[in-house]
């Protein structure tokens, strides 16, 4: 039975590898590790082959069967697919760098301009020197994992990593061209050295929202920072977002369906976000423009001459009380937290509204308004359990 992209995205790693069959000996091997990687069946001069193809979802399944077909019609002809054809004419040696400025232009319209500068500074400072001059079909394996090596030296186990993701984009897009037969940075991931266990930001405990909104309801500094506060609680964003927040960018506030659109650039992951926003949101919104008025910022400066600073929540969640015991960002883990133990709400729903995206996701195949119906009735449950959990303190 062929497969299908629905069926190669719903794959996930188990305790063992486990292989899925499309037609003519195209495989997809999917690790323990949850990583997934195409490969093709074959027989040579009697002997059984596999062959490497690239991996998924950077290689989608279309462009995996026109690499079969590619490979079938060199059976054909007595020649073995894992071999690259030696072209005995001058042909012009295609270097890395050569190839890595063709893939970044074929693929930088996808990203933000923030990130596109962030790639190219990364793969300037740590490839070029060691890679750059080389012939692509030259580099193999072990001259990869050595610039990668000099990175992890330097403690940079994060950069090391975006490194071989981008390094490997490369070689892939070469591998789709038919520039070279074998990926070498396939399982490069298995030797490289893992990144630190990040350290998780302060948060509030379940058992201590009731107190927290009753601190931020009783905030005695500027009124806007309260409602900033309670606005980035009860919709699960993240700083940046609040404090940048536009008027323009509230849509259907007195209708039935009141809506936040975030734009791509603001966001973490360079891709527009909505958030459904609750009656009480609304509510919020409302009081906000208050305090508002001449500036096209939500949350604006007391002077209204910018929006407000980077720490303003944070010194104000420390005047509370809170100082080393929780961080603002620290609301999206505590919404986190009670939403995944209710049980009624779907994982899925919880993470598109927290907006994490993985980060070899397709960008193409985002959809900035997955689940919002659902999100919008979880919202509305977040903000009546938070006001639920406030008239309790109070009584």
């Amino acid at each position: 039975m062929a497969l299908t992209d629905a069926a190669c995205r719903a794959a996930k790693g188990q305790e063992k590898l486990y292989k899925l069959s499309d037609a003519g000996g195209l495989q997809l091997w999917v690790h323990p590790t949850g990583s997934r990687t195409w490969r093709l069946a074959y027989r040579f001069e009697g002997k059984q082959k596999n062959l490497t193809l690239g991996t998924y979802p950077d290689m989608k399944l279309v462009e995996a069967r026109d690499l079969r077909d590619e490979a079938k019609r060199r059976l054909r002809k007595g020649e073995d697919p894992a071999i690259v054809k030696e072209d005995v004419s001058s042909a012009p040696v295609r270097t890395f760098q050569e190839m890595y400025n063709e893939w970044f232009e074929k693929k930088k319209n996808r990203w933000s301009e923030g990130q596109s500068i962030r790639i190219a500074s990364r793969m300037k400072r740590n490839v070029m020197a060691d890679l750059g001059p080389l012939d692509i079909t030259k580099i193999d394996a072990d001259t990869i994992l050595k610039v990668l090596r000099k990175i992890e030296d330097r403690d940079a186990v994060d950069m090391a990593k975006r490194v071989r993701q981008s390094v490997a984009n490369v070689f892939q897009y070469c591998q789709g061209l038919g520039v070279i037969a074998v990926d070498p940075t396939v399982n490069m991931s298995k030797v490289m050295k893992t990144p630190p266990k990040k350290k998780r930001r302060s948060f509030v405990r379940p058992s201590g929202v009731p107190a927290l909104m009753v601190a931020i309801r009783d905030y005695d500094g500027e009124p806007v920072t309260r409602l900033a506060l309670e606005f980035t609680l009860r919709n699960m964003v993240r700083t940046k977002e609040t404090r940048f927040a536009a008027w323009s960018e509230f849509e259907d506030l007195d209708g039935k369906t009141p809506l936040w659109r975030i734009p791509a650039e603001r966001m973490k992951v360079g891709l527009e976000h909505l958030v459904p926003l609750s009656s009480q949101s609304v509510s919020l919104l409302r009081e906000a423009k208050k305090f508002s008025l001449g500036t096209d910022y939500v949350f604006p400066t007391e002077s209204r001459e910018g929006v407000m600073s980077y720490n303003t929540m944070l010194y104000a969640l420390y005047r509370m009380g809170y100082h080393s015991t929780a961080t603002v960002h620290g609301f999206r883990t505590t919404a986190s937290t009670i939403l995944n133990e209710n049980g009624h709400f779907n994982s899925d729903w919880i993470e598109r509204q927290l907006s994490h995206v993985e980060e070899n996701q397709v960008r193409a195949a985002y959809n900035a308004a997955e689940y919002i119906n659902q999100r919008r009735e979880m919202l509305q449950w977040w903000s009546d359990y938070l006001d639920e959990k406030l008239k309790a303190a109070g009584e």
